[in-house]
């Protein structure tokens, strides 16, 4: 949401999507808290390049962030 936004200065369509998208040849974007791509690559290794543009964005370390299953 804005607030989020606002107070990470994390856009995810421009500082995660687009990026992931030209490294893997593919098309992102969206909006500030809700973005995606479609890229040539396996989904695992698109989400850890997600996860370590995110990092990297909210200062954290490299590994601190994870990717946690929403679907049973």
């Amino acid at each position: 949401n804005e607030r989020f936004n606002r107070a990470t200065s994390l856009n995810l369509a421009s500082c995660v999507m687009h990026p992931i998208a030209e490294r893997f040849s593919g098309t992102g974007g969206g909006h500030p808290s809700a973005a995606s791509a479609s890229v040539s690559a396996q989904p695992e290794e698109a989400i850890a390049a997600a996860l370590d543009l995110i990092s990297e964005k909210l200062g954290l370390k490299a590994g601190e962030m994870k990717e946690i299953s929403t679907r049973d």
